[in-house]
């Protein structure tokens, strides 16, 4: 028949997580296969359905909402100022390291009045946690864009832990190579994520987390240097005590 000459091939599907009505949770696993530029978590979000972006912005459009209206936590604070090279509704990479990733829990739909006025989706992250056996303990290297250093040990016989990771962005080096003397783009950023954990009894805890960062993009033209975006810091720090 017509299809003797076709030659067939097997199509193999993965499930990325576990998903509830209006509601997917992603584990650190799903996280690290999951195909996503520069160790960027919300870029991560892409791919699901009914999730669209931009290309050079991390920021996403959920079911056909604005950029601005997705809520997002880590570790139980709401972070308002969560993107590097922030201008409006875009950003083009969040100061959320993927290798920091426990897991995520999106949400689109069915939220409820204690989230305030998020409109489009919420997105929960919930940071590592070190364990007696965990292969994730200290790195150093480079990815696709920056480099990056993290470490992470647990103290008093597991009753608390830390966890550090800092990146430090090589785009405003390649760049620099690329372009021609007289005009050039100059982006840099960093970022830096620590996290300390101690269990005050079996059923109480107290953490301390820090997220700051930092970035500036600069074009110089004929020599001279002219700001477009500027240098803009962000930091956010919280307490958290659950019992």
């Amino acid at each position: 028949g017509e299809w003797d000459g076709l030659q067939r091939s097997e199509i193999v599907a993965l499930a990325l997580g576990t998903r509830e009505q209006w509601r997917w949770t992603l584990t650190a696993e799903d996280v690290q296969r999951i195909p996503h530029l520069a160790d960027d978590a919300m870029r991560v979000l892409k791919t699901l359905p009914g999730v669209a972006g931009r290309d050079l912005s991390a920021k996403i459009n959920v079911r056909g909402g604005r950029r601005d209206e997705l809520l997002m936590f880590i570790d139980g604070a709401e972070i308002h100022n969560g993107f590097h090279f922030q201008n409006g509704e875009d950003g083009v990479f969040s100061l959320v390291d993927t290798n920091m990733v426990q897991s995520m829990d999106f949400t689109t739909g069915g939220m409820t009045a204690r989230h305030g006025d998020a409109m489009s989706a919420i997105l929960d992250i919930e940071t590592r946690t070190p364990t007696l056996d965990d292969d994730y303990r200290h790195a150093l290297g480079m990815s696709f864009i920056s480099s990056f250093a993290r470490t992470s040990r647990m103290f008093a016989d597991g009753r608390g832990s830390w966890i550090a990771s800092a990146r430090r962005s090589y785009l405003d080096l390649l760049m620099e190579e690329v372009q021609d003397s007289d005009e050039r783009l100059t982006p840099e950023y960093q970022d830096v994520f620590t996290a300390l954990r101690y269990d005050l009894s079996e059923r109480t805890s107290l953490s301390a987390h820090a997220l700051l960062g930092s970035d500036d993009l600069t074009i110089v033209q004929n020599d001279r240097s002219s700001e477009d975006g500027g240098e803009r810091e962000t930091s956010h720090l919280w307490l958290t005590l659950d019992h």
